[in-house]
This record gives C-alpha cells, structure tokens and sequence, in this order.
C-alpha cells in the first residue's frame, strides 16, 4: 500500500465521520424539538462548529462525543461515528 492510497482512505474516513456526526445531529435536533428540550452552551457550541465544519480538522477532539451523547439521550439510539 502506498502512501497515497493511505491519504486517500483517510479522507474517505474522515469525510465518512463528518458527515456521520452532521446527519447524528439533525436526526437529535428533529427529536429535541418534539421534546422542547433546553441545549446548554456546549452543546450549541458544538453543534454549530459541527455543521459548519468543512473538515474533520477543524473539528477539536472531544466534540464527536458530545454529539454522540446528545444523539443518544435524544434518540435513545446509540452513536455511530
């Protein structure tokens, strides 16, 4: 395997995980409003930075649990990343 097939299945993966994280947090935000659920601070911060991301970089570690945990209290389903 070459390194440029690695770099390309990297990408594929992490355009695979953001886009992953962005459908979690449509499909919770459809389920917080039938249940007027309150977000706090972080996870608005979050989400924004989430949805306006254009790569997994510019994502900081850690907010891909934050949307899991959101995911999973709103849905009751768990996270896929």
């Amino acid at each position: 395997m070459t390194n440029e097939q690695t770099t390309t299945e990297e990408i594929i993966a992490e355009k695979k995980l953001l886009s992953n994280l962005k459908k979690m947090i449509q499909t919770a935000n459809k389920a917080a409003e039938k249940k007027n659920y309150i977000h706090g601070e972080i996870e608005l911060g979050v989400i924004k930075r989430v949805m306006e991301a254009t790569s997994i970089v510019s994502i900081p570690p850690g907010c891909e649990r934050v949307i899991g945990s959101y995911y999973e209290r709103m849905t009751g389903r768990n996270a896929y990343y």
